[in-house]
């Protein structure tokens, strides 16, 4: 380590011989020094000028060395300027902790070059490492990758990432985000036109419900809320026509029904159809299998069918009856809401849970998708054009959809100034 009155001498005759652009002199003046030193110098140098120069006149050897020693904004703006066979140049030359050190420092966007640029056992190694998803850049992939488009399907992306992505690598997750890197999350929706036999319902909306979030669409009757309901769900009478619908970041657009639900996509019904012949207890159970693929020991699955009938005070008769025949209003959306809390989906959507439901069933309801929200951290989606359901819950993201169309968006104050001034306000 030199003394400080040296180090003052050397950045001052660092900065003649940049000046002068006596280059050859630079270079034997920093070879005999250790990367340690070097990188200190460099704080007290003109970084965005001056640090490229030096760190190409070094070898590659004692540069990955020096770009070891700079701070994280000193990496990241040589990064930055780097061709992609200088940064390659570099990682070559670094350990494996080492590359570690830096991924986790640097913002998405250079990362993405590291490990684009890293050979396939590094990038695979980093991985493991970080826990990310093996042979794949999993959370810290972003669009700056390959140039995605805003108008680009989940399916387009992962077509366009493949072409252009490295031969040896094979991506498996994509995770799509907004301009400001918000995970857009479970749901997707992307200009999404619907229509039901010859009539447009749903004329282009965009909707997203990240994971872990409660989200309230709102609405007259008659404006397409429910339509977007069964779109996502695939219900076949309800075609899109335009745009699209992302799960879990794969495309599901035109994915049947039964394998949507089988990712985890659940729909309470307004109106929830009666099915003589089929016990409450055999579908939950016939549902929970489907969406496994194996057999359910019966011991088991009654007594969890048990516990969470109890959670909503529902009479364990029930489940030996058949599917929401003979049953109340209340008492078939307490079945809709039992059928939720078995199946855990990744995403629920409510629609109308609360429609014709007295004060005690909107409570006990209420609790049963508070329950959902606490045991499975799952997302909701709730439709509906009253707000009694919402009192006992966070909201996370408003909106407002009048004549096939989303026209305002807000946070829960959203639902208090609704409930004051009415969708007109």
């Amino acid at each position: 380590m030199f003394e400080m009155e040296s180090r003052g001498e050397l950045v001052e005759k660092i900065e003649d011989l940049v000046n002068r652009k006596r280059y050859t002199e630079l270079r034997d003046l920093l070879l005999p020094l250790e990367p340690a030193d070097i990188a200190i110098l460099a704080d007290d140098l003109d970084d965005e000028k001056t640090l490229p120069l030096l760190f190409r006149l070094l070898p590659k050897e004692q540069a990955a060395e020096v770009f070891v020693e700079l701070e994280s904004d000193q990496q990241e703006l040589l990064i930055r300027g780097f061709s992609n066979t200088e940064l390659k140049e570099v990682l070559d030359e670094l350990y494996l902790d080492d590359a570690v050190d830096i991924v986790e420092e640097m913002p998405a966007s250079v990362v993405i070059r590291i490990l684009d640029k890293a050979t396939p056992e590094m990038r695979k190694s980093i991985n493991e490492i970080l826990k990310y998803p093996e042979d794949s850049t999993g959370s810290i992939m972003t669009t700056e990758f390959v140039d995605l488009k805003e108008t680009m399907t989940v399916e387009d992306a992962f077509k366009r990432i493949r072409r252009i992505g490295g031969e040896l690598e094979t991506i498996n997750i994509l995770y799509v985000t907004d301009p400001t890197r918000r995970l857009l999350g479970v749901l997707s929706v992307r200009d999404l036109h619907v229509q039901v036999g010859e009539k447009e319902i749903l004329h282009g909306v965009n909707l997203s419900v990240g994971t872990d979030e409660t989200h309230v669409l709102l609405g007259p009757n008659g404006t397409g809320k429910s339509t977007l309901g069964y779109a996502i769900t695939g219900n076949p009478a309800y075609q899109v026509t335009r745009g699209s619908i992302t799960f879990d970041g794969e495309d599901i657009t035109s994915m049947p029904v039964n394998e949507r639900a089988k990712k985890g996509v659940f729909l309470s019904f307004q109106n929830p159809l009666e099915v003589p012949g089929v016990t409450l207890s055999a579908f939950i159970r016939t549902a929970l299998e489907q969406k496994s693929g194996s057999r359910i020991r019966l011991w088991d699955f009654k007594k969890k069918l048990k516990e969470t009938m109890a959670l909503l005070s529902m009479d364990e008769s029930y489940a030996e009856r058949d599917l929401n025949v003979g049953f109340s209003g209340g008492e078939k959306k307490k079945a809709e809401i039992l059928q939720m809390l078995m199946l855990e989906p990744k995403l629920a959507i409510l629609d109308e849970t609360d429609s014709g439901l007295d004060v005690d069933a909107v409570r006990t309801v209420s609790e049963g998708v508070r329950l959902f929200r606490e045991k499975t951290h799952g997302s909701l989606l709730i439709i509906t054009h009253s707000t009694r359901i919402l009192e006992a819950l966070r909201v996370d993201r408003t909106h407002v959809m009048e004549n096939g169309v989303i026209v305002r968006e807000g946070d829960a104050a959203l639902v208090e100034e609704i409930n004051e001034k009415g969708f007109k306000g």
